[in-house]
């Protein structure tokens, strides 16, 4: 289902919201956590605005690099396709994952993201293991490390100077087999 405008306003606290929100009541009661007040903060104030989101981005400044590609990105966004993002820094490899689950808005991304994914995660055995085909995920990776244990991975995108030094074929898709580069 798509989520419609009326839905969005007629949200009460008695249904569950699938989206992580902050509610300004929160904020402006005095609760400096960001943590939902009890049911009586809540009668101070009968319309409680709900934000989607605290923090705005720029998609296109996130996926300038590699706007040609937008149309591909969007399918594999939409299709859950497994994705790895190889960015340089923390900053960008998480910009780059949430602009692509953006990409899709107002549809929901239906799988996993891990916007900065390290070898400290859980996951991290079942994510890099070449035995069985990768999850639906889209994961964010800085260390170099992950350029080799997720090679096996079908959709790779590489930002920035991450691993483009000695490589002067910006933006190009390789392919060797079923693994495609952007």
């Amino acid at each position: 289902t798509v989520p419609n405008r009326s839905e969005k306003l007629n949200h009460s606290p008695n249904t569950e919201n699938p989206y992580p929100s902050v509610s300004i009541t929160a904020l402006t009661s005095g609760n400096s956590s960001g943590i939902s007040p009890s049911p009586s903060q809540q009668s101070l104030n009968p319309y409680p605005v709900v934000i989607p989101s605290v923090y705005e981005l720029n998609i296109y400044k996130s996926l300038a690099s590699i706007v040609t590609h937008c149309q591909l990105l969007w399918e594999l966004v939409l299709t859950c396709e497994p994705v790895t993002v190889m960015a340089p820094t923390p900053d960008v490899c998480s910009e780059t994952v949430q602009s692509l689950v953006s990409l899709i808005l107002p549809l929901k991304y239906g799988s996993d993201f891990r916007p900065f994914f390290t070898i400290h995660d859980s996951e991290f055995k079942e994510y890099t293991t070449k035995t069985q085909s990768p999850p639906p995920v889209i994961l964010g990776v800085t260390n170099p490390f992950f350029a080799k244990t997720l090679q096996h991975w079908p959709h790779i995108i590489r930002i920035g100077d991450y691993g483009t030094a000695n490589n002067n074929h910006k933006n190009k898709i390789k392919k060797s087999g079923l693994i495609k580069t952007l």
